[in-house]
């Protein structure tokens, strides 16, 4: 006998276990272990169920009619109402698979960027750490004020180099020429300026001497020409007054040597010997001032360097920032279209195709047809008789 589907009892099990009742997505559909044997019956099955099957439109409708002939009625109703369900579902899964597909790339890009941000973020820590950049909002800043100061101080020490330089140069000179003693730095001495004071009073002292010992001598003169007008040069008392004259021009004679010999010739040595200590006070200060002005361009030019390299590093960290900046970006914009995808998934799933009445088992074949088939063999029976 051959049963169609009919109402009955929908909490039927299939009798083949590799269907089920419901399909909550065709694509997670379960496929069963089978051994080679259990296989061939299956499809030996499936071939009967769908060569059995069909599928009628009902005349000015959108329904249809779904069908199974079959020797077994107990899975007529099952077969029918699964095939029906599969076929909703591989529609939904039509439907919404580009919105899938667009969903798992988007989910795999956001783990990817996810990755990648971090990694960068490590990445910025690390050379932030490494680089020695200023933390300060205003690093920058400190450090072009750092660099304008040490500029500044070269360039006073280039100045002092200069102006030290000129006066060793000029008191070198001047000191060739005979004309040391004309020296700034060496009329600006004290102790030189006091050495010259005492000799200029010693000077003064012995000039005074040598004034007295004259006006001595005038008055002797004098007196011994009063008594030569008495007197012959023999007499005592000119030989006495002459004795005293001749004293007195020893001693003015000794005085004017001290003079020439002793002040002069001090005079002259203490000169020397300050044009001397003048120049090596010059040259000391000029060979200090090369030294700072040496030791102040190194730092500047170092300060330079250091400058030039932060500026570098600077660069290098924007742009690492401005990548995790245009990644989270990105990352944003991809969440967002995932949350759409994701809501155009559970919004999208179609309701054009419903179940309006589910098959159920039938109580009775529809076929074969007894009558009919009598029927005919009956008339073929009776063409058969008649003909012969």
């Amino acid at each position: 006998s051959m049963f169609s589907g009919g109402k009955a009892d929908d909490n039927k099990e299939s009798s083949l276990p590799i269907l089920t009742e419901t399909l909550p997505d065709a694509t997670n559909v379960e496929i069963a272990n089978l051994t080679p044997e259990e296989k061939a019956t299956a499809e030996s099955y499936a071939g009967i169920l769908t060569g059995g099957l069909s599928i009628e439109q009902i005349e000015q409708t959108n329904l249809v009619t779904l069908s199974l002939r079959t020797t077994n009625r107990d899975i007529a109703a099952n077969v029918v109402n699964t095939a029906a369900k599969i076929f909703i579902e591989q529609d939904v899964v039509r439907e919404t698979q580009g919105a899938k597909k667009d969903y798992e790339d988007l989910s795999k890009s956001i783990d990817e960027l996810k990755t990648q941000i971090s990694g960068q973020e490590l990445q910025l820590i690390d050379y932030m750490r490494s680089s020695g950049l200023p933390l300060a909002e205003k690093g920058q800043e400190l450090s072009a004020n750092r660099l304008q100061e040490l500029s500044t101080l070269w360039m006073q020490a280039t100045d002092k180099k200069r102006e030290l330089e000129a006066r060793y140069n000029a008191a070198v000179q001047a000191n060739n020429r005979g004309e040391g003693k004309n020296i700034p730095d060496l009329t600006e001495q004290k102790i030189y300026q006091e050495q010259v004071r005492i000799n200029a009073e010693k000077r003064a002292k012995l000039e005074d001497r040598i004034r007295d010992y004259e006006k001595q001598i005038s008055d002797a003169e004098t007196a011994k020409a009063e008594l030569l007008v008495k007197y012959t040069a023999e007499y005592p008392k000119v030989k006495t007054v002459q004795a005293q004259i001749e004293k007195l021009k020893e001693n003015k004679l000794n005085a004017e040597r001290e003079i020439t010999t002793s002040l002069e010739e001090g005079q002259k040595k203490l000169e020397r010997e300050s044009i001397s200590g003048a120049l090596v006070t010059l040259r000391s200060q000029l060979n200090s001032a090369i030294n700072r002005e040496a030791q102040a361009r190194a730092t500047y030019e170092n300060e330079i360097s250091s400058s030039n390299q932060q500026g570098q590093d600077q660069t290098r960290l924007t742009t690492l920032k401005r990548e995790i900046e245009t990644n989270r970006s990105l990352l944003d914009s991809y969440i967002q279209q995932q949350k759409q995808r994701e809501l155009e998934i559970s919004s999208s799933r179609p309701d054009n195709l419903k179940i309006s009445a589910e098959a159920s088992t039938p109580v009775a074949p529809v076929g074969p047809n007894r009558e009919r088939n009598i029927l005919i063999a009956f008339l073929i029976s009776l063409a058969a008789g008649i003909g012969f």
